[in-house]
């Protein structure tokens, strides 16, 4: 039987969405690997509201998969709801609502591209807590509608975003380090009060 990295060693042609994953396919099989990026679905998406209009809205993905790095998501989102109650979180995914989340968040099921379109354009941050991606096409489609990035180090947002520049990328498992990636952006809660203790 053969496993993924075995695969990489046959006499075919072999093409990838992303650097990350050339660069780590060439380590391994001494070929030259062709890219063929996931491409900006502009029909779907884009600038519907401006971000200057909207409200403190943070987004993210439930995918309860432990790669997508929801429990470190929840982490930072606790900590930032904590911090500014008034702000506002949408969550969406495929699967059922998540339970046991410490905090009020609305919640999509199965959000076509319509809904989608209306999450991120109400979004002031999109939030991608995942330890690994291959492309990262939630972060892409949230940014070409308009929402500011906080993603972690995960590799597949490294081709079409710049840290501190189009996006604020920390590292990854830490709902700290999201939390306070959320933080650091400009467009984030400074015309919120902090609670007063």
């Amino acid at each position: 039987d053969y496993n993924t990295i075995d695969t990489w060693s046959l006499d075919m042609h072999i093409m990838t969405i992303a650097t990350w994953i050339k660069k780590r396919i060439e380590k391994v099989s001494k070929k030259s690997i062709d890219i063929v990026p996931n491409f900006i679905d502009a029909e779907s998406f884009g600038l519907d509201v401006s971000p200057e209009q909207r409200s403190p809205v943070l987004s993210m993905l439930y995918n309860p998969q432990a790669v997508k790095g929801f429990s470190y998501g929840v982490a930072a989102l606790e900590e930032i709801k904590k911090n500014y109650p008034n702000v506002r979180i949408i969550m969406f995914g495929t699967f059922a609502r998540p339970q046991n989340i410490p905090f009020e968040f609305e919640y999509i099921s199965k959000a076509n591209n319509h809904q989608l379109r209306k999450i991120y354009n109400e979004s002031s941050i999109y939030i991608l807590p995942s330890i690994l991606e291959g492309w990262g096409l939630t972060a892409m489609d949230a940014m070409q509608c308009g929402a500011a990035l906080v993603t972690t180090e995960n590799g597949g947002v490294d081709d079409f975003t710049i840290d501190n520049f189009s996006a604020i990328k920390v590292p990854t498992r830490s709902g700290e380090a999201l939390a306070q990636g959320i933080e650091k952006m400009p467009v984030s809660f400074t015309h919120l009060t902090l609670p007063t203790n």
